[in-house]
């Protein structure tokens, strides 16, 4: 039994040496993890910092299109704008011009029959003159 306690407490002594060397490397460690963690964090940060930058430069990048396309739509409605008013002055132009030839149109007809009345009175005296010689 003796050779049982001595094998069980130089096992209990080779745990206690393996714990013990275990710690120690885990304290040699521990400062470096310390550091590794440290800097990790640090990058954890600048990563969060540079989502919050990227979104608000995406935002940024967003208002901007939205303004550009804006002001093209505005220049591209007042554009139409404009040849719609162009549109309405030549139909009021082609209208005003309709009415002239119209009345061109009428007063020469009128000058027509005015003359053919005329020379259809002449004739008549004309037959009328012949007639008495």
């Amino acid at each position: 039994m003796a050779k049982g306690k001595s094998s069980g407490s130089s096992r209990e002594q080779k745990l206690g040496d393996k714990i013990k060397e275990m710690e120690n490397l885990i304290n040699n460690y521990q400062p470096d993890y310390d550091e590794k963690k440290a800097e990790l964090d640090k990058l954890n940060e600048e990563i969060e910092l540079a989502k919050k930058d990227s979104g608000k430069l995406i935002e940024k990048y967003k208002e901007e299109a939205k303004q550009a396309v804006l002001k093209e739509l505005e220049e591209k409605t007042k554009a139409a704008d404009d040849a719609f008013e162009n549109a309405l002055k030549k139909e009021d132009e082609a209208k005003n011009l309709k009415s002239e030839a119209q009345k061109l149109y009428s007063d020469t007809m009128n000058q027509i029959k005015e003359q053919k009345k005329q020379f259809e009175t002449e004739k008549k005296n004309a037959m009328q003159e012949a007639d008495k010689y």
